[in-house]
């Protein structure tokens, strides 16, 4: 169905979520590109842009912040999100689109799309375009192997994450033999930051905290860490890996303050990260948010002590029923 679709369909747009990652860029990217070279008109659409991070990859000049006329398109690929939300402000009208593909690989999906492809086995939502790809039999071009690569790259966390699978690795060499650099993603994302990112650092590795005997591992991010340093939100994203690298450390969590609250209100986004015996999405999706077991977020106006709380009763009742198997 999405074959004969995609082969029907000829004004395309292309979103992926906001604050997007290597994974949401590298999929818009990897599919905008293909479908270009196939003479299709396609206009890849993020709210928030191309991270500074991302910005070595080719074709990331063709990522627009302004879609447009939306009745101009036939169809809606949507990429990397688990809801409609994750679009960002423009959601709603998004979704008038005639026919809307949901590509994913997050457990927590809705399955909101007119025609959905979801798989959360999959490492990255890169390598279910990869998938559709070769379904649809076309060749994929050297700008589209370095997004691809990218996105794998990302979600597995460098091939270090537990999402580092046979086919993860084998569609990551494939892009290599098309084209794509190992070592200038590698120095781009892991091995060149801004003076502002180092501050920031600093100001979050100042605010850790250990709980739950050592096992729940807390750093809080406030908006004037982020004005004081210079940094930005993009910047932010993975800060909560160096908690969560802490020894002995089965959930860490980065509390962000969010831009959008009121004074009497403050709203907080959670980013949780964990290892294989704590699963994240569960109390992500508890709260309204979703991700998957090893990686996930939610947002909330609990207070950071509440929150706090809270893991730690995730932590002490997993303990307790894994003393009972």
């Amino acid at each position: 169905m999405i074959r004969n679709l995609l082969n029907e369909s000829s004004h395309l747009l292309l979103v992926s979520h906001v604050q997007p990652d290597g994974d949401a860029i590298g999929s818009l990217l990897a599919l905008g590109l293909s479908l270009q070279a196939q003479g299709k008109h396609v206009t890849m659409y993020n709210e928030d842009g191309t991270p500074p991070s991302f910005a070595f990859l080719p074709g990331t000049e063709r990522v627009t912040e302004h879609p447009g006329e939306l009745a101009q398109y036939d169809t809606l690929i949507v990429l990397d999100s688990g809801d409609t939300d994750r679009m960002g402000s423009r959601a709603q009208e998004l979704m008038s689109i005639p026919c809307i593909i949901n590509i994913d690989h997050h457990p927590s999906n809705t399955l909101f799309g007119s025609l959905n492809m979801v798989d959360p086995e999959a490492a990255s939502t890169t390598v279910m375009v990869w998938r559709l790809l070769q379904q649809m039999e076309w060749h994929i071009p050297t700008e589209a192997a370095w997004a691809i690569y990218t996105g794998i790259f990302t979600d597995t966390g460098g091939f270090r994450f537990g999402n580092t699978n046979t086919e993860a690795l084998s569609i990551a060499a494939a892009m290599t033999s098309l084209g794509a650099d190992p070592e200038t993603v590698s120095r781009h994302i892991m091995g060149s930051y801004s003076f502002a990112y180092i501050r920031l650092l600093q100001e979050a590795l100042s605010s850790i905290r250990l709980a739950a005997d050592g096992k729940l591992a807390s750093m809080t991010l406030t908006r004037h860490m982020l004005e004081k340093t210079g940094a930005t939100e993009g910047e932010a994203s993975g800060l909560v890996n160096y908690a969560r690298y802490i020894d002995g450390v089965k959930m860490a969590a980065l509390i962000r303050e969010k831009d959008t609250h009121t004074e009497t209100e403050p709203s907080y986004k959670i980013s949780l990260r964990a290892d294989g015996d704590m699963d994240a999405a569960a109390i992500a999706v508890a709260h309204g948010g979703g991700g998957h077991r090893a990686a996930a977020g939610f947002s909330t106006s609990l207070p950071p002590e509440s929150i706090l709380k809270m893991l730690e009763t995730c932590i002490q009742t997993t303990k307790n029923d894994s003393q009972r198997l």
